[in-house]
């Protein structure tokens, strides 16, 4: 079906996805640790961990606080959900809602400015420092990017993670405005907005193009795999109706490929000086003749079976001793 064949899909990509997505959840805990501590990119520190007394710094801890503590149980979640192939839909899912609400916690409570300005205070007068948007477009686009080029998410599902981007960027500018813009610039707000639409779209066109391809490869060989199981499966019926006359004739040719290799070493064995010189000319005769014998009582018995529609287990009872050692020792 359908979902059987979109759920190979998604698992044969799970393992790449899964680690790479750990990498992304790393980083982001350490760029949230640092954030908290520092605001500013050249090591200013401006922490707010012991600010608690003041809604807006509350809100403003608890965004980055988020993002520390969902990245590493997306890390801890990972580690068996990697090769979980029967649920590769559902780990994709949680990847998927997780991204997703990356940029909207990041965009309303975890930016200075916006989260001021939201909450009805100054960025001013609430935290001593506060960056432009420069950083958190570029975060932005480095996450989108990052879940086209180095994982195996299906495009539509990379789509609702450039939604959510560019949606909660346009949302929150239009409330909070951009910083370093007056009121009088409103129209303004929207150039840092198209631009971050254009490259997230051209970045999830990428990977529509590159699923194609993906997807393409995938088909081919999902599709040989269910023509080559067709026909094991074909054979496996048509194997168990002879399976019978295939296993004595089986034996057979590796009875008298025993017989042979052993009659060689006795002719070997017979024309040796050393054995003429012994006296063990005659025993080894003897053992030849023993072995032609013993040759035509298998064979006899194998034909016998060959042209019987045996099938039922050898009774070992009801043959001769020489069948049993060649039947144990083709087993």
């Amino acid at each position: 079906t359908d979902n059987e064949v979109e759920d190979a899909y998604v698992a044969q990509g799970l393992e790449r996805t899964c680690r790479n997505m750990t990498y992304a959840a790393i980083g982001l805990v350490l760029y949230s640790g640092y954030t908290l501590c520092f605001e500013r990119m050249f090591l200013a520190w401006d922490t707010t961990l012991h600010q608690w007394d003041e809604m807006i710094v509350v809100v403003y801890n608890m965004g980055w606080l988020y993002n520390v503590f969902t990245g590493i149980a997306i890390i801890l979640y990972m580690r068996g959900a990697a090769h979980n192939f029967a649920r590769a839909r559902l780990v994709e899912t949680v990847l998927v809602a997780w991204a997703c609400s990356l940029p909207l916690v990041s965009c309303f409570f975890s930016n200075r400015w916006r989260t001021s300005k939201i909450f009805g205070g100054e960025p001013d007068h609430v935290f001593k420092h506060h960056n432009y948007d420069a950083d958190l477009l570029l975060t932005m686009l480095a996450a989108v990017s990052w879940c086209c080029i180095a994982t195996n998410l299906r495009w539509q599902r990379v789509v609702l993670i450039g939604v959510s981007t560019v949606g909660s960027f346009c949302v929150s500018s239009l409330i909070a405005g951009v910083p370093g813009m007056q009121d009088s610039e409103k129209v303004a707000t929207f150039s840092p907005a198209l631009m971050l639409f254009g490259v997230v779209t051209i970045v999830v066109w990428g990977q529509w193009e590159t699923e194609l391809g993906r997807r393409g490869t995938f088909l081919s060989h999902y599709h040989s795999w269910q023509l080559t199981n067709i026909l094991l499966k074909q054979k496996t019926r048509q194997g168990d109706r002879a399976s019978s006359k295939r296993g004595f004739k089986s034996v057979k040719e590796k009875s008298i490929d025993l017989f042979q290799g052993v009659q060689t070493l006795l002719d070997n064995l017979f024309d040796h000086p050393t054995i003429q010189h012994m006296g063990l000319a005659q025993s080894i005769a003897e053992a030849q003749e023993a072995l032609r014998v013993s040759e035509r009582e298998v064979t006899r018995v194998v034909d016998h079976f060959n042209k019987s529609d045996a099938r039922h287990v050898l009774d070992f009872q009801q043959v001769p001793e020489a069948f049993k050692q060649m039947y144990a020792y083709s087993i």
